[in-house]
């Protein structure tokens, strides 16, 4: 029989923790329960058939993701959503899984099914309809603590892109092609007038920005200045002595210095005064 696994397991943290005997029953669980997430578990079977060595703490171990169903019988509580998703009863291959769910009397509960049984029953896990209560309140709470979780997301992103900071403004400008005084000029008025595109609030600080820049209202956009550049864009001055760093550069100051060189002068001998000798 073909089933979904699922490959993100190794990256759970409750999976993660187990023993390796665990892991080991809880794929091994997985592989022979029906179809509906009900096995039998023989700690001497399992041990045999994985080469480990399985007994009752190694079954303790799986927690909650297993409801005891006395004797060796256990069911997992996730494997009907996991592998069906939302059961449809025009669905032909849901037919024989809610037949199944019924026969057996599990109950819906958030994403799990559990098996309800009296108190009365011996040797089973037992869930009175005070504890199915209790637990289905708790599986709303979670989902409403999961729900207040997003909204709180929500609301963060949405402040995020309704205001920057000075650092992501200027980041932006720069990456957009932009210039220091647009970024300037942008704080200053936004700043000052609470984050407002004319009469409404601005939602996304950065489409405001795009915006802006395409209709040509930014101040280097109407006037273009020498001064237009971000800090560490500014050209360097060339130095005397960065210049003879290049080995190119090194000769032709040589040359040049020699060809500055004036020769010195020959010595004038001075012609003798010539005299009568006689």
């Amino acid at each position: 029989m073909k089933r979904f696994t699922d490959s993100n397991k190794w990256l759970d943290p409750w999976f993660r923790c187990l023993s390796s005997q665990a892991k080991m029953l809880w794929l091994y669980i997985l592989d022979h329960c029906d179809n509906v997430g009900i096995v039998e578990i023989f700690p001497q079977l399992v041990s045999q058939d994985c080469g480990i060595k399985c007994n009752a703490d190694t079954v303790a171990e799986l927690g909650d993701r297993i409801q005891h169903l006395g004797g060796n019988k256990y069911l997992i509580g996730k494997f009907i959503s996991f592998q069906y998703g939302k059961l449809s009863p025009s669905c032909r291959p849901h037919e024989r899984i809610i037949e199944a769910i019924e026969s057996n009397g599990l109950i819906q509960v958030g994403k799990s099914y559990v098996y309800p049984v009296s108190q009365k029953d011996k040797g089973m896990d037992t869930l009175s309809s005070k504890g199915m209560d209790t637990l289905q309140e708790q599986e709303k709470e979670k989902e409403k603590e999961k729900e207040k979780e997003q909204d709180k997301d929500k609301d963060t992103l949405s402040a995020n892109k309704a205001k920057a900071t000075r650092e992501e403004l200027d980041q932006f400008c720069r990456e957009n092609g932009l210039f220091p005084r647009d970024a300037e000029y942008l704080w200053s008025r936004w700043e000052s007038n609470g984050w407002m595109n004319g009469k409404s609030k601005i939602k996304d600080w950065r489409m405001t920005v795009r915006s802006w820049k395409a209709q040509g209202y930014l101040p280097s956009q109407k006037q273009r200045l020498d001064t237009d550049y971000w800090p560490s864009d500014e050209p360097e001055q060339p130095t005397e002595e960065s210049e003879l760093e290049n080995p190119i550069n090194r000769v032709l100051a040589r040359i040049r210095a020699e060809a500055e060189k004036k020769p010195e002068p020959e010595p004038v001998i001075e012609p003798m005064e010539t005299g009568e000798l006689f």
